[in-house]
């Protein structure tokens, strides 16, 4: 019975250290998270101002501003298209963009 309970005891403090490392992980993804968060609320707050009317000013740039090149580029990279202002007008005139 005292080997068990000595076998017992080493796991049990094996997983009270993942479980602290673990936690320590979580609080720091957590403080993360929380950081980005409000540029995230800020960001979606943006797309839902969007009229077609914003997309067609957009889609007339022969050479758009850094900014706007530089957030279209990063919609084509997440959608797995291929970046440029070719593709980003291309994308620009698909009828479900802004929904």
């Amino acid at each position: 019975a005292s080997e068990v309970a000595a076998v017992v005891a080493v796991e049990e403090k094996a997983c009270s250290e993942i479980m602290a490392e673990a936690s320590a992980i979580k609080d720091d993804c957590q403080a993360e998270l929380d950081r980005a968060m409000p540029a995230y609320y800020e960001a979606v707050e943006a797309l839902n101002a969007l009229n077609p009317k914003d997309v067609n000013e957009a889609k007339a740039y022969s050479s758009p501003p850094k900014k706007v090149e530089l957030v279209l580029n990063a919609v084509l990279t997440i959608l797995e298209e291929g970046t440029g202002w070719d593709n980003a007008r291309k994308l620009m005139s698909k009828s479900d963009f802004i929904q």
